[in-house]
């Protein structure tokens, strides 16, 4: 009976973990002797294979995609694509005031249930196209459709609808009063991309939005670079990629962030901004990211800017940064594979100090020169104070990294530099 206790609590802390933890047990490492309860433990584990929605600890089992409508005067059709992860029910097109008619899985018929006074159908895991009727003597304001849809593709008296209104809460307007007069829809864009050495390449690109108007679909492109596949799309924005380099996005307005991780097909070592069109930005700001324990590479082809004055995120703009124009190119020239063996930092300092009358402190005047091989950046310790710092005779802004220490960049890996700060 005392075994059998143990071997409770042990699957009750599997199962607890399984869905507390990023990275649960696979079937594969569960002890063997534990593997014949598997299915005992995780019975009532129905969400257990449904991903997460971004930026929440919440997992979502079904995740619709287009919604295309067609309606009329008199009613009209609707086609959804679902992708279900275990089963579940899904909230259809409509209300009490106009509920969907002739509800269909393919060919199959679906029974419609009522949760609320809306309809709703029960999916089993996998992929459904569903469709469906309208029928109404008089095309309605508007329609409550799912809030989780993505792209939406109206048609209204055999008019497509270029900038359907569609609202957070679900509402989709099918009509609009003469006088209301439609405001500008103006959109800006700036673009910023990380490049990642590793094997193979990666590139973050992060899209800033800022849009005004009505709610409208617009397809961006180039959002990748030549010979660059997509991975991965964070947006609260329905967003998704059409063909190889473009991505559409259904905007309303606000300051939105869009990020793209992409990876390359080969050994890169060129990238080139290829020439775009509005509202696509002509230049982009770029940073590399090193990683000297697998290779060191030297950039070229394009001068460096202050990535201080620049809308990098904070956590970039440790890093060398580059403008880039259209057709320009940022080529990597590769000095030495692995980890150098013979570069490390020479440097030699010289410091004076003067005590304070008071006694409290010191005024420092630190002068540092030498080569500098296997660092971008030198800090102060904590309870040192920068004042002015200036490398080769020029200024330097002190910024802080991602730890908080104060410090400077540094280009260059021979080097001049003086500094005055306070102990």
């Amino acid at each position: 009976m005392l075994k059998l206790r143990i071997l409770l609590l042990i699957l009750s802390s599997l199962a607890y973990l399984g869905s507390a933890q990023a990275k649960p047990l696979t079937e594969e490492q569960v002890p063997k002797p534990l593997k014949p309860w598997i299915d005992w433990v995780l019975h009532d584990q129905t969400q257990l294979n449904c991903p997460y929605a971004h930026a929440s600890n919440n997992q979502e089992c079904a995740w619709p995609s287009q919604l295309k409508l067609s309606l009329s005067e008199t009613g009209g059709t609707f086609n959804q694509q679902w992708q279900v992860y275990a089963e579940t029910f899904v909230l259809l097109p409509g209300n009490e005031q106009h509920w969907p008619q002739n509800i269909k899985n393919g060919q199959t018929d679906l029974l419609v249930q009522t949760k609320n006074g809306l309809p709703y159908v029960k999916l089993a895991a996998g992929k459904h196209t569903i469709t469906g009727q309208f029928y109404w003597k008089k095309l309605p304001k508007s329609l409550l459709v799912t809030p989780q849809s993505g792209l939406i593709q109206l048609r209204i008296n055999n008019q497509q609808i270029d900038k359907p209104q569609f609202k957070g809460n679900g509402q989709l307007w099918l009509t609009q009063s003469n006088n209301e007069e439609a405001s500008s829809d103006e959109l800006d864009i700036q673009v910023f991309r990380k490049i990642t050495d590793s094997h193979p390449i990666q590139i973050e690109t992060l899209i800033k939005l800022r849009v005004s108007g009505k709610q409208r679909n617009v397809t961006l492109s180039p959002v990748l670079l030549n010979d660059f596949i997509p991975v991965k799309i964070n947006s609260s924005l329905p967003a998704r990629m059409n063909g190889t380099k473009n991505l559409q996005v259904q905007l309303r307005p606000g300051e939105w962030t869009l990020s793209l991780t992409s990876r390359a097909l080969g050994d890169v070592t060129e990238f080139t901004l290829p020439a775009s069109e509005a509202p696509w930005p002509q230049e982009e700001v770029w940073v590399f990211a090193t990683d000297n324990t697998m290779r060191q590479v030297q950039v070229k082809g394009i001068n460096s800017i202050d990535p201080n004055q620049t809308r990098l995120p904070n956590n970039w703009k440790t890093l060398p940064a580059y403008l880039l124009h259209a057709n320009k190119t940022l080529a990597l020239n590769i000095i030495h594979r692995g980890g150098a063996k013979t570069s490390r930092d020479e440097l030699q300092l010289h410091r004076h100090m003067w005590l304070d009358y008071d006694g409290d402190g010191y005024t420092l005047l630190d002068k540092l020169k030498g080569t500098i091989q296997q660092k971008s950046r030198l800090n102060v310790l904590p309870n040192i104070e920068l004042g002015r710092v200036s490398v080769n005779q020029q200024p330097q802004f002190i910024t802080q990294d991602d730890n908080g220490n104060t410090g400077v960049e540094i280009r260059r890996t021979q080097i001049a530099l003086e500094a005055e700060s306070r102990y």
